[in-house]
């Protein structure tokens, strides 16, 4: 078996580990795509589907994980790395796009109000999250879609 992944090629090992992380998200996606009415009816966050998120993630890091092993990758491969200037460029990062938004959301009030106001109503949590769960999930997030995406 290991030597019929070894024999993979680049393409197929890029198409087993896009869709084997992203699949179902990019299913979804082109649902809502498809039908815009869904997004109404998606469910809001929970700290149940946080958990089930957790879960996913880890057990699908496990089996691609698996499956990159058998192909050779190593952790040095990957290149994960983090240091104090990524940190501050990170956080640089995430007030740049929490600008941006802001703008894009003083713009839409101007343009459409009613949508920017049906926006900001939307509930997308349900009953009080578990800091720990938020927490977890956000960790095992992170190191997933870093894991899958940026190699």
């Amino acid at each position: 078996m290991k030597e019929f992944l070894k024999a993979l090629s680049g393409r197929t090992e890029f198409l087993v580990v896009v869709l084997g992380a992203f699949g179902v998200f990019l299913l979804s996606n082109l649902v809502l795509l498809i039908d815009p009415v869904a997004l109404s009816a998606e469910a809001p966050i929970t700290n149940e589907g946080l958990q089930g998120l957790i879960v996913y993630e880890l057990v699908v890091m496990a089996i691609l994980g698996a499956f990159l092993r058998a192909r050779n990758w190593t952790l040095e491969r990957f290149g994960i790395s983090a240091d104090l200037r990524d940190t501050v460029i990170g956080v640089g990062l995430v007030a740049i796009v929490y600008v941006i938004t802001t703008v894009i959301e003083l713009i839409a009030a101007g343009v459409a109000p009613e949508m920017l106001e049906r926006a900001l109503k939307m509930q997308r949590v349900q009953g009080p999250l578990d800091a720990g769960t938020v927490v977890i999930a956000s960790l095992v997030n992170s190191v997933f879609e870093e894991v899958f995406v940026c190699p």
